[in-house]
């Protein structure tokens, strides 16, 4: 499956296809898949894509802040219903995503790999950075400005992608 994310005051042979690796990196470089971003309210992401699947509370003992889902993208969402973490799960073949093309979930069959990745946000012109890490079995990568951690398994010597995730600490809920 196949389409084609056309950019806005391009001709037709600028047009780029939309797959797994664009939204991500997309998410990378800017901390957004649409609406979806840290800070964002969920009620203005549920205009977007709909009501999200609960997965429930963070911690047992206490109602928020709760979990919620589009697919393979993970929240955590504050009582006040502002997004304080977005995950992206990319260990499923395929995945599902939120697509901001289209304004829904969207399955993609790709599984990116280190060099696809590091490639694609060179080509983005996004500033990022391997971090040290003591696992031999596992690669992070962090993106410049919007801190997005990109974790990768390593399998059979490739390195793939499994993770792309943000939090912030700066929200301060007025409402507890």
């Amino acid at each position: 499956m196949r389409r084609w994310l056309i950019l806005h005051g391009t001709s037709r042979k600028d047009v780029i296809p939309l797959t797994a690796l664009s939204i991500v990196t997309r998410f990378a470089a800017t901390g957004e898949i649409g609406p979806v971003r840290c800070g964002a309210s969920l009620n203005d992401i549920a205009e977007t894509f709909g009501e999200p699947h609960d997965l429930g509370r963070v911690f047992r003992s206490n109602q928020w802040p709760r979990r919620y889902a589009y697919g393979d993208v993970e929240l955590c969402v504050c009582q006040c219903r502002t997004v304080t973490m977005v995950s992206v799960s990319t260990a499923r073949d395929p995945m599902e995503l939120p697509d901001p093309e289209i304004d829904a979930l969207a399955v993609f069959p790709d599984r990116m790999t280190y060099s696809q990745v590091a490639a694609a946000l060179d080509d983005a012109g996004c500033r990022w950075a391997a971090q040290p890490d003591e696992q031999p079995d596992r690669r992070e990568v962090r993106t410049d400005p919007a801190g997005i951690a990109l974790v990768f398994r390593v399998d059979e010597g490739e390195a793939v992608l499994e993770q792309a995730g943000n939090w912030t600490n700066a929200h301060l809920c007025l409402s507890s």
